[in-house]
């Protein structure tokens, strides 16, 4: 891992009552008049993915204003997944810990959900996962650890070069941000939400639709929750490149 250091005033905000916001939920960072954590539990109690490990490595800044644009905030509050802070240390220590185990450890297979410059697709990434399973190891149950990468198009490469290069990214090839509603702009059509891209992978890791109506009800109600509270117009236009360049 590389070190990246923040002010302490940053890292002590993060750490204390501040982070939260006075008039926010500290769990599902909407308003406590808008807050879905009730709703969000009842949507989750029957989802299991007992053949993933799944890692949330969220930027500080998103942990440190409670954005309600946020959603991969959901996959810890509902599947009861580690979150680990860029920018914390003590968070980052304990990420490599796991990582270490698991990956020189127990030897399981691991990937990255981002799209660098060295991602394969899903489906070249189960074949090399098949491909380096040796006799021994079929009949057991090798669960795959996704590290999902969560902030800003530019705080996610930064986090993105922080993790060990031996780790596989993965890229997506059905994403697009017509299939969901989105709360923040991008762009390209591709770039999607945290949770539509988390929710898009394991859909092309062969999850059924019995897994994914659920998480994806999640997201609907949070988007939801999110544009009452913000009063704001939903995220419908992709701005091209062209036209990003003269605001």
């Amino acid at each position: 891992f590389k070190f990246y250091f923040f002010t302490r005033k940053a890292i002590s905000k993060l750490r204390s009552n501040e982070a939260t916001g006075k008039q926010k939920c500290p769990e599902c960072w909407l308003k406590q008049e808008f807050c879905a954590c009730e709703e969000l539990r009842k949507l989750a109690s029957d989802v299991r993915l007992p053949r993933y490990k799944v890692l949330l490595y969220i930027h500080y800044k998103e942990v440190l204003h409670r954005r309600s644009s946020n959603s991969a905030r959901i996959i810890p509050l509902t599947l009861g997944t580690p979150m680990y802070v860029f920018g914390d240390l003590e968070s980052e220590f304990g990420l490599y810990e796991v990582l270490k185990e698991t990956i020189n450890l127990r030897k399981e297979p691991c990937l990255v959900l981002f799209p660098d410059s060295s991602a394969t697709t899903t489906e070249e990434f189960l074949k090399q996962v098949s491909a380096s399973t040796t006799t021994s190891s079929l009949s057991k149950t090798r669960p795959i650890t996704i590290i999902v990468v969560d902030g800003t198009w530019s705080s996610a490469k930064t986090i993105n070069s922080n993790i060990p290069k031996s780790i596989p990214r993965v890229k997506l090839s059905t994403s697009s941000r017509e299939n969901f509603v989105n709360m923040r702009k991008f762009s390209i059509k591709e770039k999607v939400s945290t949770m539509s891209a988390f929710l898009t992978l394991l859909q092309e890791l062969g999850e059924k639709d019995e897994v994914i109506t659920p998480l994806s009800e999640m997201l609907e109600l949070v988007v939801k929750r999110h544009y009452a509270q913000t009063q704001k117009p939903v995220c419908e236009v992709v701005y091209s490149k062209t036209k990003k360049q003269k605001r």
